[in-house]
Parts: structure tokens; sequence; C-alpha cells
């Protein structure tokens, strides 16, 4: 019997069950194949097609992840670096003819600037290590006020050239069975957010309570530009762009949200958001507790 084109894309044994399921329909070659056994071969062929639709589902995933990378590279990494190389160029045509004060503000923007393109360049990177499944999860139990302590003194400069006081509220017996890698990651990332998205002057509170028997839930919250629904919306989806400029003109490129989800996820907990447009915003992850005995 001639093999059938639509046939073609199945594995072996699969093609040769439906080549004999065509028998069945032949005149007088039904008595070749029982019922049951025209039957088993037709789940067979349908939990096949199961399997190609997922497979197809996760290929179009990883299409759209691919195509999120690249246009962060294409367009978000650019815009940071054009900016610093805009400052670096005011810098050395100007220099002799500007004041101390003047040097020392064109300095601190240098520097904010570098440290934007830093973090645009790391979440890039850890991002890209996600993907081709490179990063091992290593959880260990550490106290989250250190940690979190730790985050803040990495930015608290960013934070005072913009005004901000950051305020952290967390009781020293909370422990978290965590990666820490990824924790503070998620925490630069989330606490970078919420200075880049705050006015000048606004507070920026960090606390954390116990939310139930088993989980630990901290709070980000920050007084700035906020969020409208429908960006709430879609604010950890790949295929969208909410990427956006702080208050002061501060690039975004909005893939460290992404990552801050999946670092949570990873670690058995959960990422969510609340926000008031014009009024500022709330990030809060929720992370197994570890009993304060340890």
């Amino acid at each position: 019997m001639k093999s059938n084109k639509t046939l073609t894309g199945l594995p072996e044994v699969l093609r040769k069950n439906a080549e004999k399921l065509l028998i069945i329909r032949q005149p007088g070659q039904a008595d070749q194949i029982t019922e049951a056994d025209g039957l088993r071969l037709i789940h067979e062929l349908e939990v096949h097609q199961i399997e190609l639709e997922m497979q197809n589902e996760e290929l179009i995933q990883i299409n759209a992840e691919k195509d999120k990378f690249f246009s962060i590279l294409a367009h978000d990494l650019r815009s940071p670096f054009n900016a610093f190389l805009g400052l670096t160029k005011i810098f050395s045509e100007n220099l002799s003819e500007m004041k101390q004060e003047e040097v020392r503000e064109l300095a601190n923007l240098l520097r904010d600037s570098a440290l934007s393109v830093y973090h645009l360049m790391e979440n890039l990177l850890e991002w890209a290590r996600m993907q081709r499944g490179l990063i091992e999860f290593q959880p260990v139990t550490v106290p989250l006020i250190g940690v979190i302590r730790k985050s803040v003194d990495s930015l608290s400069e960013v934070a005072r050239n913009k005004n901000q006081p950051i305020t952290v509220e967390i009781p020293e017996e909370i422990y978290v069975n965590v990666d820490l890698n990824m924790l503070e990651s998620t925490l630069r990332n989330l606490l970078s957010n919420a200075i880049k998205f705050s006015y000048r002057g606004g507070e920026i509170m960090i606390s954390a309570r116990v939310s139930s028997a088993n989980f630990a839930e901290t709070s980000i919250t920050d007084h700035g530009m906020g969020m409208s629904p429908g960006m709430l919306d879609t604010l950890f989806k790949i295929d969208s762009r909410s990427g956006r400029p702080g208050t002061e003109g501060e690039p975004s490129a909005g893939l460290g949200l992404l990552l801050c989800r999946e670092f949570i996820e990873k670690n058995g907990g959960t990422l969510s958001a609340v926000s008031i447009e014009g009024k500022g915003s709330t990030f809060r992850f929720k992370l197994p507790l570890i009993p304060t005995t340890v």
C-alpha cells in the first residue's frame, strides 16, 4: 500500500499504525484488524496530536521570549548608552568652563547613568541564563532583614540623589529559605524601580509581615507615577512593552519585573502589584517562611 502524504510527519510506529487504520476503511480488509485495535490506534494518534499542539505552543512562547530579548538589545540598550555618551560629551567639551558644583552634579548624573546601563546589562545576562537553564537553584536559610538592608545600601546613593528617604520595617525574626542570588536580584530590581518611578522627595517604604503560617510577605511601596489598570494587566507579560522612562527620564526596559516574577516563583512564592495612577505603587512578594528556632 502506498504511504499517505499526510502521515509523513508522524513517528514511524504511529505512521504504520495510522496506515493500518486506513486499511480498515478499505472494502474487504476490515477483518484484518479488530475494533479494539482500531480504537487503540485512534487513541494513540489523538495523544500524539495533543503532544504536537503542546510543543507548538511552547515554541510560540520561546519565540516570543526571543523577540522580547532582541527588542531590548536593539532599542532599550541603545537608549541608556546614548544618555551616558551624551553626558560624557558634555563633560569633555565643557569641563574647563564648569564650576565645581556643576562638575559634581554632572558626575552624579554620569554615575546614575552608568548604574542604569549596568543593571540593564545584568538583567539581560540573567534573562539569557534563565532561558538557557544555566541558573542553578541553591536555597539557603537567611534573615530577611539582612538581605533587604544590603539591597538598600547598594542603592542608597541613587535614592539620596533624588532626595528619597527609604524606610525599612522588617521584623528581625523573619527567616526565609531562598536562593540568595535570586532574592537579591529581585530586591534590587523592585527597589530600583521604586526609586526610578517615585517623584523627587517621595518616601519609599519596605516592610514585611507573616501573612500566614507558611509565608512571609514583603512590600515595597513608592509615592510616584503609579500605573493604569491596563498597564497592571500586562505588567508581567513578556510580549508587552512595559518599559517607560522614570520621573526624571531614567531609562527602563521592563525586563527586570519578568525576572523578579520568575525568581520568586522559582522559590515557591508569588509576586503581585497594586497601583494608583499618579499616586504610587506597591509590589508584594511572598516567600516560604522558616520557623524562628533556626
